[in-house]
């Protein structure tokens, strides 16, 4: 993220104040520092560039085996949070005395790997859409119905009528 986080316990049965930190960054390109924060109490606000920060804080306590998170934010400005980063912290014990906490880290510059270049996966042909093209059907022409012809006049020669003459006998051999 943008943060430079330090984990604190307190495993003493008396309750430990956080009254002073200290931060230094370096080789930390562009970022600017924005606020520092203890338990969730916002307690220094300087918007710095400068490559350190001190503020006191207002005595907030830290109880027995209590595990809480010290945290320095930062504007990345879009550049990746790289450096080395050292933060000291000043907890008072009353009627003890100071316990002095210090943390470094080092984040190397992240090394951008490129992602392998996607082969697009062939796009799915589909078959082709059968038309159907329609065939030509004949149309039915409609075929006169048959006349009813006449049977054929008799033109023959009508036979001969006979007619019954008189005449002579006549004896024939036959």
């Amino acid at each position: 993220g943008d943060d430079y986080e330090v984990r604190v316990r307190n495993r003493n049965v008396a309750t430990a104040n956080l009254t002073w930190s200290n931060l230094t960054w370096s080789y930390a390109p562009q970022l600017t520092f924005d606020y520092m924060r203890f338990q969730g109490n916002r307690y220094y606000d300087n918007n710095s560039s400068g490559g350190s920060v001190s503020a006191s804080a207002p005595s907030i306590p830290l109880s027995y085996n209590q595990n809480v998170w010290w945290e320095a934010d930062f504007r990345r400005n879009g550049n990746p949070m790289a450096g080395v980063f050292n933060a000291q912290l000043i907890f008072n014990y009353p009627g003890w005395g100071n316990c002095n906490v210090s943390r470094s880290l080092t984040i190397n510059t992240p090394t951008i790997t490129p992602s392998p270049t996607r082969t697009p996966l062939p796009t799915n042909t589909l078959p082709p859409t059968i038309t159907f093209t329609p065939t030509r059907t004949p149309t039915i022409t409609r075929t006169p119905t048959k006349t009813r012809t006449p049977p054929p006049t008799d033109t023959s020669v009508p036979p001969p009528t006979w007619t019954a003459t008189n005449t002579p006998d006549h004896c024939f051999d036959c």
